[in-house]
């Protein structure tokens, strides 16, 4: 962990100037994960029970990320009862430790780094229902979210991140034995009995969890590469100049962050398709949600799911489904973006991801 804090450290110094006000950020989550540690080993004395929290057909969200998998992540959490990871949970990821640390969540709420987001493109907070992978970025430093707020600015190659998404990789076993145990935590401290997630690296990884959760059911969201891609690149690229002002950057520093960027966007994709046309996901494991689908034919959308992943629908719940299919429609995004400002055009990304639009027909 403290190789891993380093490298990030001296990423951060090459890239933006030699500084001392990482090293708080480190001492704050080094005590925050330490404090998480000894809550995670107190579980097992106050809590046992989660030992034996049973993992039923765990829902699991994936596709790249921009493409509508926030929105229908929170809509199942709200409507039905799956037990999901807030962001202080993610924090916190123990029994013992969030009940100690429930009564601080809102002062802490200003300390927050999802305080820069623009509610427009992507509203999050500290009780926001988010991605399972800042659970283990958080708890291990280390994967995609690691990268792309840091080591992706680098001077340097970092290739080992892209290694841990090889099966026989020790951060697979690593990541999916300890999201394990926080899903069975997350179970029996909400008291519900099945789990939601969306780990945006499954998209990657979809045939080492299918090993981990024999009975899950995914539903990957696909979405136009043209509109999926520079709008990842934007918020990124707002965030990380609303905290370090990277905009003041080297034009050729910004660009190779942009290019970096766009690879790792690209292996979304090209994982997910590698199994997928391999035949190696089983058909009653996965479910393929076209975005157009989801924006234009909201309530056949939600019956598939509904059958696919058992979750039933009454009648008020379906006129809920119908209005927001109403406003689904309807929906016109403000979050605005430029494929020339990131070195990209429609014609690049067509041409180099031309699997995606053939096998979901976009």
């Amino acid at each position: 962990m403290l190789g891993r804090l380093l490298t990030v450290y001296g990423a951060l110094n090459r890239t933006f100037g030699f500084s001392i006000k990482p090293l708080f950020t480190f001492w704050l989550y080094i005590t925050f994960r330490s404090i998480a540690t000894v809550t995670l080993w107190l579980d097992h004395l106050f809590f046992p029970g989660f030992k034996k929290a049973k993992l039923d057909r765990p829902v699991f969200i994936i596709g790249t990320p921009r493409s509508g998998t926030t929105f229908l992540h929170r809509f199942l959490e709200e409507h039905w009862s799956l037990a999901c990871f807030q962001v202080w949970q993610m924090i916190m990821p123990s029994i013992t430790g969030q009940k100690l640390l429930r009564p601080f969540i809102k002062p802490l709420a200003r300390f927050n780094p999802a305080r820069h987001h623009a509610s427009h493109a992507h509203e999050t907070g500290l009780d926001a229902v988010e991605t399972d992978d800042a659970l283990l970025s958080v708890r291990f430093i280390d994967g995609f979210f690691l990268y792309a707020w840091f080591l992706a600015w680098d001077d340097r190659e970092h290739p080992r991140i892209f290694e841990t998404l090889e099966p026989d990789a020790p951060e697979v076993h690593r990541d999916l034995s300890f999201y394990t145990t926080c899903l069975k935590r997350n179970i029996h401290g909400s008291g519900k009995e099945r789990v939601l997630g969306k780990p945006f690296v499954g998209t990657m990884r979809i045939e080492s969890m299918l090993h981990y959760f024999p009975d899950a059911r995914f539903i990957y969201l696909v979405r136009d590469p043209t509109a999926v891609i520079p709008s990842g690149l934007s918020l990124l690229n707002k965030l990380s100049d609303a905290q370090r002002g990277t905009g003041k950057l080297p034009a050729d520093v910004r660009q190779r962050y942009f290019d970096r960027l766009y690879e790792g966007e690209k292996l979304f994709y090209s994982k997910f398709h590698e199994a997928y046309t391999s035949g190696r996901i089983p058909d009653e494991n996965l479910l393929v949600v076209r975005f157009p689908d989801m924006m234009e034919k909201f309530e056949d959308v939600m019956d598939a799911i509904s059958t696919f992943a058992d979750l039933p629908i009454d009648d008020e719940l379906r006129a809920t489904i119908h209005e927001t299919a109403e406003g689904q429609r309807a929906h016109k995004s403000k979050h605005k973006y430029d494929l020339e400002t990131f070195g990209l055009s429609e014609e690049k990304i067509r041409e180099e991801l031309d699997f995606v639009y053939e096998t979901h027909d976009l």
